[in-house]
């Protein structure tokens, strides 16, 4: 006789894979391109939630194209 434990082990991949699938529909509304670091590093500084460290220097920010300061 089969239980539901036994058959709920067998379906985890399957249900991981479907997961995986079913987010990828929720969040493909917020992959957009991004085209340098600068846009990047201004994306995720305007991203609400996110906390800029402005006490922690970064080295050759010029170079990397990203804002002094």
């Amino acid at each position: 006789m089969a239980t539901i434990g036994h058959c709920q082990d067998g379906l985890e991949g399957l249900r991981s894979r479907i997961r995986t699938t079913v987010e990828t529909a929720f969040y493909g509304n917020n992959v957009m391109p991004v085209a340098s670091v600068r846009d990047a590093y201004l994306l995720a500084k305007n991203s609400p939630g996110t906390v800029e460290l402005t006490g922690m220097p970064m080295c050759e920010t010029e170079s990397l194209g990203l804002p002094q300061g």
